[in-house]
């Protein structure tokens, strides 16, 4: 009966330190927030788009700010903002949205429907 217990305390204290870190995340997770929190005073300009500490990329920070109140504008009229993050060895850093690595979607053409090929009736009459 004792091991039954431990085992199932065990899995509780589990249960409550992943709740715990869920709200810290969702607490300091402010990245579209038009103030910019404390810790990105001491961030640093990374190389790559990654920690310059322990070299984590952006998807393992425990927080995150845009600063989307002055973009740089660049040709074409496309736009790169300052992304700063919150590395979980502490590290403060921050990139161009630019610099970032692509994602899996970034080959992707994007939809045009002016150029789409689907008939909308033929397509919304399955349903």
């Amino acid at each position: 009966m004792p091991m039954i217990l431990s085992a199932q305390f065990a899995n509780f204290l589990r249960i409550i330190s992943a709740i715990k870190t869920l709200q810290y995340r969702l607490t300091y997770m402010e990245a579209f927030s038009p103030n910019p929190p404390d810790w990105t005073k001491i961030a640093t300009h990374a190389d790559g788009f990654c920690c310059p500490s322990c070299h984590a990329n952006s998807t393992a920070a425990t927080a995150a700010w845009i600063n989307r109140r002055s973009p740089i504008f660049l040709e074409n009229r496309k736009r790169k903002w300052q992304e700063f993050y919150h590395c979980e060895c502490g590290k403060a850093w921050w990139g161009w949205s630019n610099d970032r690595t692509p994602n899996e979607f970034a080959d992707r053409t994007p939809y045009n429907s002016e150029d789409s090929d689907l008939d909308y009736d033929s397509f919304f009459g399955y349903f």
